[in-house]
């Protein structure tokens, strides 16, 4: 039987920990005691899932407190893992994406079906259906240009 961890709760309660103080933050001994405790829990959760390494950061007032690598960046040659290792982003991006351009859509800064090209001049892609052009809403859902054309 799999047994899921709450990685969200504990995440948060860290990080509610190290937003409600002020100063040296990492040094405060309640903060340091739940990071020796995050620590532990990475630690079990990357045995358990068979994760090979990780790294993690956290910031308070737009400054890194804590940082740590956990495993390997590269098991095979026994590279460990820290808090600069580059990892690959791959779909994270979309996340991302999507969420910036609804935020922009939030503040009235662009609308989902507008042309990319409107806002951003140097966007410039082959498309076989110049009468439906890329907009953010193709981006976020990967629906083609053409096929959003055709939608009632």
């Amino acid at each position: 039987m799999k047994i899921k961890f709450p990685i969200g709760r504990i995440t948060i309660l860290l990080m509610v920990l190290v937003v409600s103080l002020r100063g040296s933050v990492a040094a405060d001994p309640e903060v340091a005691s739940a990071i020796r405790l995050y620590e532990a829990w990475i630690e079990a959760q990357m045995a358990y899932r068979g994760q090979p390494g990780l790294s993690i950061g956290i910031v308070h007032d737009q400054e890194l407190v804590w940082a740590r690598g956990f495993g390997f960046a590269d098991r095979e040659r026994k590279i460990p893992a820290t808090p600069q290792t580059l990892y690959r982003m791959a779909s994270n991006t979309k996340m991302f994406t999507a969420t910036a351009i609804l935020q922009l859509r939030d503040v009235g800064k662009l609308r989902l079906d507008d042309p990319v090209s409107q806002h951003l001049p140097w966007f410039k892609i082959r498309n076989r259906h110049p009468d439906a052009p890329v907009s953010p809403s193709n981006i976020c859902s990967r629906i083609p240009p053409a096929c959003r054309a055709r939608r009632p």
